[in-house]
């Protein structure tokens, strides 16, 4: 069965988006409509569900979460989130000045509509994102396509990058007892900043020296070697070690 009217997809929409703009056309709930889902894993009729909505297999596919699995996060992580790690949310914030929703909005990373150039908000307001902020979102969009990119001093692919950016969010909250969940949009955009110096340094000497600052600016004396625990990739770890025999010289 093909839908009556066709309803081309846009650029960089979501699933759930699509659906909804659909559902508006043909003047029916979501529910109604065949093959909802939330969007994130590819549905196992896919090519039934293109052909449904007069759409090309690789279309669907474009506006699922699956499509970063890998690269954003682990493959074979979705549906499986713990506690500790959000590496995507179902209902996520939007742009207040957008009239559809993207999938990137999605995930913890893209914080700002660099379109409209607002922060992303689970309410109507509309707060002005610093060029700062954006820059940041178009950064993590060029990750999403595969790119390499620093990670606390190596050339790495995206998925080890994702790593490095969640190890430096663990290692400033466990040194400065923050916590991004506790911030606003614009916090959470700021506190990206704070830890990027020791993803982005393009050397392993400096992501160190980073580490090592932000120790030295939050505490007295020598740090507790456990607070420093619990890291995923070699980048955080190596550097961790670098300071490690730099609190060991007379």
């Amino acid at each position: 069965m093909t839908l009556p009217i066709h309803t081309p997809p846009i650029a960089g929409e979501s699933w759930t988006s699509y659906l909804s703009r659909v559902s508006r056309r043909l003047g029916c709930p979501v529910g109604y409509l065949p093959h909802h889902s939330r969007g994130i894993t590819y549905p196992d009729n896919i090519a039934a569900v293109a052909a449904t909505y007069g759409l090309d297999v690789a279309t669907v596919q474009a506006m699922h979460l699956q499509r970063w699995e890998g690269i954003a996060f682990p493959a074979g992580s979705l549906g499986h989130q713990t506690p500790r790690r959000r590496d995507w949310t179902a209902q996520p914030p939007h742009c207040p000045a957008c009239d559809h929703a993207k999938l990137e909005w999605h995930l913890p990373w893209i914080l700002t509509c660099p379109d409209h150039r607002l922060h992303l908000t689970c309410e109507d307001q509309r707060l002005r994102a610093s060029e700062a902020a954006v820059e940041r979102t178009r950064y993590f969009r060029v990750l999403l396509t595969g790119q390499q990119h620093y990670a606390a001093g190596w050339i790495k692919p995206p998925a080890d990058v994702f790593d490095n950016w969640r190890d430096a969010l663990t290692l400033h909250h466990r040194i400065h007892r923050n916590h991004a969940s506790q911030r606003s949009a614009a916090g959470r955009a700021a506190l990206l900043e704070e830890v990027a110096p020791f993803v982005l340094a393009p050397t392993p000497e400096q992501a160190a020296d980073v580490l090592l600052h932000w120790w030295k600016t939050a505490h007295p004396g020598r740090p507790q070697a456990s607070l420093l625990h619990g890291t995923t990739t070699i980048q955080a770890r190596h550097a961790i070690d670098a300071i490690a025999t730099d609190w060991k010289r007379p």
